[in-house]
């Protein structure tokens, strides 16, 4: 990403965030999150540090997420978005 936020203009896919405190996601590292129901997230970025974020809002999150956390993670309706 050359230290630039990408414009996320659409995703190929969205698949639902297999939440799991061990595993990551399903297909890999998303570009982005789609967040359906507002609340908190605890995740691990692209470059393997766990972050939590807090009170987020509807829609998208443009971080690029290798996992989602169960635990902590109080959003729901969560998408991973993938460009291929």
């Amino acid at each position: 990403m050359s230290g630039h936020l990408r414009s996320i203009r659409s995703a190929a896919r969205a698949v639902a965030a297999n939440l799991h405190d061990t595993n990551p996601l399903t297909r890999g590292t998303a570009v982005a999150l789609y967040i359906g129901v507002a609340g908190n997230i605890r995740f691990k970025d692209a470059g393997g540090v766990e972050v939590a974020a807090t009170a987020v809002g509807v829609g998208i999150f443009p971080v690029q997420v290798s996992q989602v956390y169960s635990t902590n993670t109080t959003a729901t309706g969560i998408l991973a978005l993938y460009d291929k």
